[in-house]
């Protein structure tokens, strides 16, 4: 099956990350099922699936998925100022964190209007580039008659592709969509990840009345590069503060970020991070530090756990992300006050 390219342009890093997050959703989906080139810059490779009927061109509706909400350090103002000083920015208080089921659940989006509604999701919301993207649909009212189903995809800068849906039920279907390497960027530069619209449009009858129900969202395809070794986490006391033991397996030379979440019986407590800097190809092991300082204000006896490992590059915007750990470990039966 052959790959799908389109030629790459080269925006500057600060336009490519806004037109990623500001408007290539509303302007892909829109150009899903009309037909229409959407002039995003960006560089994609895509070996698309086969045999779909042809669209019927109507109107575009499309309900992305909401972005998921990642765990925020608390700002200049309050006690977490001190701790990000004490600690040097490697760790301070987790404010808005979210547990692993909804971080990192699958991508989902619905159609708008009257029932009935259609249901598409990605899981997970990113693959690695050569690795199928596996896509399932569903219409979650009963007593739908679907007569019709199409799917298509698109990569920015290029047209939209059919693909197929298989049936799992009368009322849901299920699709993989092969990809293909990332090009690499200009003058050997790595490429930023592909942001791939993918879409189901049905029709069908409903309550004695015709309906046509279409929806689309986006997932990444992308290089990650590295990987944590979830196996080789250790977790101990380091001192006054509490300490996080891991080993990252490189493949790809560049800059990494690694973090992590402390949480206690009560929810979310501390943040750990490290800057790797420009890495080799290889075995790296890596030292994370939760602040004693602020495990003790937080007043939440262990045992502790340690979540949402994860680890990004910072080459390229948007990042490649490695697999997160979601569970990491947990601690024996700590004391807020062991900690200084």
């Amino acid at each position: 099956m052959r790959p799908v390219k389109v030629s790459p342009s080269r925006p500057s890093r600060r336009r490519l990350g806004a037109v990623l997050a500001a408007s290539s959703l509303l302007l892909l989906g829109g150009a899903l099922w009309l037909g229409r080139k959407p002039n995003v810059p960006q560089v994609a490779a895509v070996a698309p699936a086969t045999d779909v009927r042809p669209s019927v061109p109507t109107f575009a509706e499309t309900s992305p998925s909401e972005p998921t909400v990642a765990a925020k350090p608390e700002g200049d103002e309050g006690p977490g100022r001190d701790w990000l000083e004490r600690y040097q920015g490697r760790s301070g208080r987790l404010q808005h964190a979210e547990p692993p089921e909804r971080r990192y659940g699958p991508v989902e989006a619905e159609s708008r209007g009257d029932a009935p509604t259609l249901v598409v999701w990605a899981s997970p919301d990113r693959v690695e580039a050569g690795q199928p993207l596996s896509l399932t649909a569903f219409v979650r009212e009963e007593g739908a008659v679907i007569e019709r189903i199409e799917g298509r995809w698109m990569a920015p800068g290029g047209p939209a592709q059919p693909f197929a849906w298989a049936p799992r039920s009368e009322r849901s279907w299920q699709a993989s969509i092969p990809t293909s390497a990332l090009p690499k960027g200009r003058n050997g530069e790595p490429s930023p990840p592909m942001q791939l619209m993918v879409g189901a449009r049905v029709e069908g009858t409903y309550e004695g009345r015709r309906f046509v129900r279409q929806v689309s969202t986006d997932v990444f395809v992308q290089h990650s590069g590295a990987r944590v070794d979830p196996a080789s986490a250790k977790v101990a006391r380091r001192g006054d503060d509490l300490g996080l033991d891991v080993a990252v397996d490189v493949t790809l030379p560049g800059r990494y970020f690694v973090s992590a979440e402390l949480w206690g019986p009560d929810g979310p407590i501390a943040f750990a991070r490290q800057q790797l800097g420009e890495v080799k190809p290889g075995r790296l092991d890596v030292s994370l530090l939760f602040g004693g300082a602020v495990i003790r204000s937080s007043g939440q006896d262990g045992p502790y756990r340690v979540r949402n490992l994860e680890l990004i590059t910072v080459d390229t915007i948007p990042p490649h992300r490695a697999p997160p750990v979601g569970e990491v470990a947990t601690t024996p039966s700590f004391a807020a006050a062991d900690f200084r």
